[in-house]
């Protein structure tokens, strides 16, 4: 991300320099002097600044561009991206409740991922609103962690039946989850395409083998 996109980025989403230092967690001045190309950010804050704009809806192409992603699109990447990915499913859960589907889930994965910390916390956030949603988690056979089971109900499915990639189902959204080199999520928020890959889900959640808590 060059200093100009930085400015268009910040410009188009009607944002102050403080309200971007913040939600990065650098300092105000630190920004300022990057966006005019006074100095450099570190390639963790860059990547902190990518990541704040690309999960805001916007993209950022050849030539000093910056335009709105495709409708109904979002991308997280990496650890923080992955916790900022949930932050945006609790809060779709809280607001609207319903159905929520976990398929291919990888419990070391979600784990490492996430950290005992912040999986600490959503798990108490997840208790408090458990009457507005059903959680339903298919995972591979073998794998009984089930470390969401005070809020969500596992069953398991053959190895030959399981792949690498994770894909969540929630609130009008579709959430596919790449944990093989760098972790990405990319979600599409289009009701219809979630309420097809819903039924897909049931069908192999009818199939499936429960897990005891």
């Amino acid at each position: 991300m060059t200093p100009a996109q930085m400015r268009m980025a910040r410009a188009k989403l009607n944002l102050s320099q403080t309200e971007v230092s913040k939600a990065i967690g650098v300092s105000t001045n630190t920004l300022s002097t990057a966006e005019s190309e006074k100095s450099n950010l570190s390639s963790d804050n860059l990547h902190k600044l990518e990541l704040f704009y690309s999960s805001r809806g916007l993209e950022f192409t050849d030539y000093d561009g910056v335009r709105q992603a495709p409708s109904g699109i979002l991308i997280y990447k990496g650890h923080a991206g992955f916790k900022e990915f949930y932050d945006f499913q609790f809060e779709k859960l809280r607001k609207f409740g319903g159905d929520i589907w976990l398929y291919n889930g990888v419990s070391t994965q979600f784990v490492d991922a996430l950290g005992s910390d912040f999986l600490t916390i959503h798990k108490e956030r997840m208790l408090k609103i458990k009457d507005k949603f059903t959680y339903r988690v298919i995972v591979e056979e073998g794998d009984e962690t089930a470390f969401g089971s005070n809020y969500a109900e596992y069953r398991a499915i053959p190895s030959d039946q399981f792949n690498d990639k994770t894909i969540f189902v929630f609130c009008g959204c579709l959430a596919i989850v790449d944990f093989g080199g760098e972790l990405m999520i990319t979600v599409i928020e289009q009701e219809g395409v979630a309420s097809s890959i819903s039924q897909l889900m049931l069908n192999s959640w009818d199939k499936a083998n429960v897990i005891s808590a």
